[in-house]
């Protein structure tokens, strides 16, 4: 495994509520080279996270001196419990609203469908561009609620 640095250079990072100097890398390059399988058969090591035999190649931006061991390719972040709870609780609420407000129009006419051609309902659901809009909306409202999540997750579990 070979580590390449480029830009050495000190920069201020908002941390709680103080402002702290921190020395990280502007790019960081990891060359990482496995070993053949025969090296890990004779270790008595079964299971790998990685493709033995294989090269990896990866480049970060603006890496945390302190941090770099987070690079390895072995490494699993977890995060603490607390951090699972204040990031899961909005979410799930929110998760909720969005449900209830944005989506409840296209679990309706999905369910009027499926009870229509399954013979439950006689009464046939019409899908005209109104409902066609407000679907696709919904969905698309919903989909980026998602990814809002998703990247508020990354941000608390990388900062904890």
């Amino acid at each position: 495994m070979v580590f390449f640095a480029r830009s050495d250079r000190q920069v201020k990072r908002a941390l709680k509520k103080e402002t702290v100097r921190v020395s990280e890398y502007e790019r960081v390059m990891v060359y990482v080279r496995f070993k053949d399988q025969a090296f890990f058969d004779a270790l008595g090591r079964k299971k790998l996270d990685c493709t033995q035999g294989s090269t990896d190649l990866k480049l970060f931006r603006n890496v945390p001196k302190a941090e770099l061991e987070i690079l390895f390719p072995n490494v699993q972040v977890k995060m603490r419990g607390i951090h699972k709870v204040l990031t899961g609780v909005p979410a799930s609420n929110g998760g909720i609203a969005v449900l209830v407000t944005k989506l409840l129009s296209v679990i309706v006419l999905v369910v009027g469908m499926f009870m229509f051609w399954c013979g439950m309902s006689a009464k046939e659901t019409v899908i005209d561009g109104k409902a066609l809009i407000a679907a696709g909306a919904a969905l698309r409202a919903a989909g980026g609620y998602v990814l809002k999540q998703i990247s508020a997750f990354k941000i608390v579990r990388f900062a904890s």
